[in-house]
């Protein structure tokens, strides 16, 4: 209950619900924190609870299941683009069990090709730094991918809302073409 409470999943719950229900599929990192951990995005409430719930959204984040069982989350990928001082860059985080292998392209690319890519690696600042043995791949002692899957179907998600998509494009349609059409039937009166 605390957990949740620090949290705010009172608020969070319905809304990876929804988003689940709408989209298909909806994820939630499950991210431990530690009392002296700098990070400004974490309140009191939640160090104080030693883990940290953050929703992820399915269209930047992907889990990829063993293809052997189709139980098992193999690996969570995640990819977003951010501005940096040289322009728009792709960022891509890759957690796997025991490690999180992160990936940056080129500014300006379209991280299309794989010379595009280039290890990634931050200081405890979050600035940037070379990436080396030392710091890259982060490694993690959680024994589990902290990424959690939440879907309407397995193995991904389809979205309630797609058995309607036709009726609603028929009632756009009809709505847009009955308003041309009176406009060009009241056109003369005036």
């Amino acid at each position: 209950e605390d957990l949740r409470t620090a949290n705010d999943m009172e608020l969070w719950e319905p809304f990876i619900t929804e988003r689940m229900l709408v989209l298909g599929d909806a994820y939630c990192m499950v991210w431990p924190i530690e009392e002296d951990e700098i990070d400004t995005d974490a309140d009191r409430d939640v160090r104080e609870s030693e883990v940290e719930l953050v929703y992820q959204s399915p269209l930047s984040c992907r889990a990829m299941y063993d293809a052997e069982d189709g139980r098992h989350v193999r690996y969570v990928i995640r990819r977003w683009q951010e501005d940096s001082t040289l322009g728009k860059v792709w960022r891509v985080e890759v957690w796997y069990q025991d490690r999180l292998e992160a990936f940056i392209s080129d500014p300006g690319s379209k991280g299309s090709d794989l010379q595009d890519w280039h290890e990634y690696a931050e200081d405890e600042f979050g600035n940037q730094v070379p990436a080396n043995p030392q710091n890259w791949p982060e490694v993690h002692d959680f024994g589990r991918v902290p990424i959690m899957h939440a879907r309407s179907d397995l193995p991904y998600g389809q979205s309630e809302l797609s058995d309607f998509v036709g009726a609603q494009n028929a009632i756009t349609k009809a709505t847009a073409t009955q308003a041309n059409s009176i406009e060009a039937h009241g056109w003369p009166e005036r």
